[in-house]
């Protein structure tokens, strides 16, 4: 199937979720309390997980093998069996998570990221405001899964990849998640956009 083929059904939709700038995704990070919620937040941001399925996530589960890093994930999907899947990772991310583990002492059964999912909402909501994001209040965890779709639709990342990354059932699903910018039709105009030459 040819990229443009592949666009044909990637119908506009009238539900589009908020996400977090690389400046205010940066920004969080940073004033996260501590290392454990600043590498949870790495995390989703990174991987563009679920809070959930990051949360299930066990040390014996981040696999360093020749060509890099690998999460075995248990993805939710609603409606279907939950199931394993092996998710590449970027190996920044993969050497991250990796240190963390092993600063922890933490063994192959304990879970990478331990603790309540409202403790970690809670952080988030903390970071972004020490951060000064405009409504704070609202900030959640799933924003970090829509910024990770707008950066790899900007990156110019194939829709049925994308579509394999963030495991949703279809490229309607995921269109939902992505709003274009001013700025991001401006490139297209311009020629820069993802992999398109002027």
């Amino acid at each position: 199937m040819s990229y443009n083929n592949a666009l044909t059904v990637w119908r506009p939709q009238s539900k589009v979720f908020s996400h977090f700038s690389d400046m205010e995704a940066a920004a969080i990070i940073d004033k996260a309390d501590g290392p454990k919620y600043r590498y949870f937040f790495m995390t989703l941001l990174g991987s563009g997980l679920r809070i959930g399925e990051v949360l299930n996530i066990r040390v014996k589960e981040l696999v360093d093998g020749l060509d890099g890093f690998t999460l075995i994930v248990v993805r939710e999907k609603k409606g279907l069996n939950a199931h394993s899947e092996r998710l590449p990772i970027a190996r920044e991310l993969g050497r991250v998570l990796r240190d963390y583990c092993d600063a922890a002492k933490l063994q192959p059964n304990d879970l990478i990221f331990s603790g309540h999912s409202n403790s970690y909402r809670y952080a988030l909501r903390m970071a972004a405001k020490a951060a000064g994001i405009q409504d704070w209040q609202h900030a959640h965890p799933h924003m970090f899964r829509h910024s990770f779709i707008y950066s790899k639709v900007s990156q110019g990342v194939h829709p049925l990849i994308l579509v394999k990354l963030i495991g949703h059932s279809s490229l309607a699903v995921t269109q939902q998640y992505y709003a274009p910018q001013e700025s991001d039709l401006r490139k297209a105009m311009e020629g820069q956009y993802g992999n398109s030459r002027g």
